[in-house]
């Protein structure tokens, strides 16, 4: 069979002609949607943040406000460019994309790119270089991301690179670089690589100068400082210098810079710039909830004050559960090193629970002990008054005065990981606490009160975190006679206990229906939130608790359940939400609808 290149190289030049056409046909439309097809690697919505173009449905126009681009040849192009060097980046070196499928209606543009992604390089050998010493250690080669077997990513190599400098200047080589030389075979799809470094001298830390500043005198601050002269240059240092510094509580900026010069020299020196926070701030706001109704708050914050770098802190507020709560708050930073500190708390506060109402005024003196990054511990010692309402179910405690007084000692951890803080989507929070309480009223009432709190926060998919609770509370009484202090017991329900009840209201009752509380408690939650387009997200949630009334008594099969879901609508300081709940096995119940200010957990 005889071959004519040059027809079908014709042939070629009018269908590139004609897609050019059928392109410029396109100008100036309204982008509705855009789709991928053969995108096996990389979700539509990774591919689309590469690209210069953005659709926007009728939808995300109203709710969300967004603006649909206009389609263009140049642009369209340009978003092939990107998208091309994005996959390049992520290892893929023969991805090719095809003609678009192009569907107009009314004048809106629904485009579809098919693409080939093609095999990706993969990493076959990590050559150590003269950084044997390192990359020969099992728990270090552990931490590194681009090794054999696994996709050949940029994004890793670098990650990979600044792991092994840090490495180096932890050791004490301030001017460390390294850098690394790679090796590809397209034939065979494989990539070797090779890390090299250049040390630099040994260096160790020299004179630390510090910015003057006004308030703070200057021999407080040094004492934050996490190294000393003459001591191996670490930056690890000099940041938790940083992070120390600022536990103070009287900068608002704290930059600390080692100085590095060139030539290098075996010394750095330290130059650490301050800025002191307004000596005076204050803080007020207003809301509203269902269990609380009309909030509102004010706090007023002195630092320096009485003298030093202490602070005093002024905090009012008032809601229905809570019509008046007063207290002031001194607080003595770095007491016993620059990880403590120690704070008195004189206060008078309202209480109208369900279950109770009081009034309470007292002291309480706190010491914290910041022991690591992510944990801190606390000891709490606080005498008080209780005026308390008999005419509540205060009458089951017959051994209570209508006036009381009241002292506990309170030792407590808590580990925090959780992050982003005021919306977390991974890590835990754990809570655990010890209190041993003593009551003055007519025969005197010892015992002790435990709680231990575990939440849960894992990504299941960009848009998907599920969250889970676990509470557990008792109180042992050292005189089974005697009960305990109504404001001490344990009461479940409301928007951050198990959602199907109001407030207080799932566990024992005195005769008059009115919530007693117990002495022992356990409550958990599992929370699905899905996010559905910009802030707006929607959950789904199960809830579980009870409150018996002896101590350490616990039944599984007595536990209430309740399932609901909600909506959240994020916000720079956290969600706000409302959320609808109703007892699982218990028809008479009616829904309880909860609004919240912040994730119930």
């Amino acid at each position: 069979m005889k071959r004519h290149p040059h027809i079908a190289r014709t042939l070629l030049f009018l269908m590139l002609l004609g897609w050019m056409q059928g392109m410029q046909g396109q100008e100036n439309l309204e982008i509705r949607k855009i789709h991928f097809k053969g995108n096996k690697t990389f979700s539509d919505k990774e591919l689309k943040q590469q690209l210069n173009l953005k659709g926007a449905t009728w939808v995300e126009k109203k709710l969300l406000k967004r603006q649909s681009e206009l389609f263009a040849e140049n642009a369209y192009q340009q978003g092939i460019d990107n998208l091309t060097r994005f996959y390049q980046t992520e290892g893929f070196l023969k991805t090719t994309f095809q003609e678009p499928d192009i569907h107009i209606k009314r004048d809106k543009i629904t485009l579809t790119i098919p693409l080939t992604e093609g095999a990706p390089m993969v990493i076959g050998n990590v050559f150590s270089g003269n950084m044997a010493e390192f990359l020969t250690k099992k728990k270090a080669t552990k931490r590194l991301l681009a090794t054999p077997g696994k996709r050949f990513r940029d994004e890793w190599m670098k990650a990979d690179g600044d792991l092994l400098t840090r490495s180096l200047t932890e050791k004490g080589y301030a001017y460390a670089t390294v850098q690394h030389h790679i090796l590809a075979d397209t034939t065979f799809m494989l990539v070797d690589v090779q890390w090299m470094t250049d040390k630099g001298p040994m260096c160790v830390f020299g004179k630390t100068t510090l910015t003057p500043v006004a308030r703070t005198p200057e021999r407080i601050t040094r004492k934050q400082l996490a190294y000393r002269e003459g001591q191996p240059y670490s930056p690890l240092k000099l940041s938790k210098t940083q992070q120390q510094i600022y536990d103070l509580g009287t900068f608002r900026v704290a930059s600390v810079k080692a100085q590095l010069t060139q030539p290098p020299t075996d010394t750095v020196h330290v130059a650490i710039k301050l800025t002191e926070a307004p000596g005076i701030t204050t803080r007020f706001g207003v809301g509203y909830g269902k269990e609380d109704r009309f909030r509102a708050f004010v706090e007023l914050q002195k630092l320096n004050f009485p003298g030093g770098v202490r602070r005093t802190t002024f905090y009012a507020s008032h809601s229905a559960i809570e019509p008046y709560l007063i207290k002031t708050t001194i607080t003595q930073p770095a007491v016993w090193g620059p990880k403590s500190s120690v704070s008195l708390t004189p206060y008078i506060r309202n209480q109208k629970e369900p279950g109770y109402k009081l009034i309470t005024y007292g002291s309480t003196l706190s010491w914290i002990q910041r022991l690591s990054t992510h944990l801190t511990g606390q000891a709490n010692l606080s005498i008080n008054q209780v005026l308390l309402d008999t005419s509540t179910v205060a009458r089951i405690s017959q051994n209570l005065t209508k006036q009381y007084a009241r002292t506990g000692i309170e030792t407590g951890l808590v580990y925090d990981n959780a992050l982003p803080r005021f919306d977390p989507t991974r890590g835990w929070i754990v809570t655990g606490n010890t209190q041993y309480i003593t009551v003055f009223s007519g025969d005197r009432t010892r015992f002790f009160k435990h709680q231990l709190e575990v939440k849960n926060y894992q990504q299941v998919t960009p848009s998907l975190v599920v969250a889970t609770r676990i509470k557990a509370g008792t109180i042992d009484l050292l005189n089974q006679s005697v009960a305990a202090p109504v404001d001490d017991r344990f009461f479940a329900g409301g928007s951050r206990s198990v959602r199907g009840w109001a407030r207080q209201q799932l566990g024992p009752v005195d005769a008059d229906g009115i919530p007693s509380g117990g002495h022992t408690l356990t409550e958990g939650s599992m929370e699905a939130r899905q996010k559905l387009m910009g802030p707006l997200s929607v959950v789904g949630f199960v809830d579980w608790g009870n409150v018996w009334e002896p101590s350490g008594h616990l039944s599984l099969t007595d536990l209430h359940w309740a399932a609901g879901g909600g909506l959240r609508f994020a916000t720079p300081i956290g969600p706000i939400g409302i959320d609808a709940a109703k007892p699982v096995y218990d028809s008479a119940k009616s829904w309880q609808i909860h609004f919240n200010i912040g994730h119930p957990f």
